[in-house]
């Protein structure tokens, strides 16, 4: 058994109060440490995460399974990891 698979749970990122680039910065990082199939839960508060992360999805291929909306500007989306 590969040691990456080991780290197919979930991984938090949490970016609430952060501005624009470092939510999507921090969260492309982070996927980098999760292996294929693995969930990354990414949480926001910055006006623009929510568009930010679309697009981000989009050009990295990574997809997006659920985008819940919390109090003020929060978001919560959850990603699944396409290496």
């Amino acid at each position: 058994m590969d040691a990456r698979e080991d780290q197919k749970e979930s991984k938090v990122v949490d970016c609430r109060g952060q501005v624009c680039p470092m939510p999507i910065g921090n969260l492309a990082m982070a996927c980098r440490n999760v292996a294929n199939g693995g969930m990354v839960v990414f949480i926001a508060s910055d006006l623009g995460a929510c568009s930010d992360v679309k697009a981000w999805a989009r050009m990295t291929g990574n997809k997006i399974v659920s985008i819940e909306e919390g109090k003020g500007n929060e978001i919560t989306v959850t990603i699944q990891v396409i290496k």
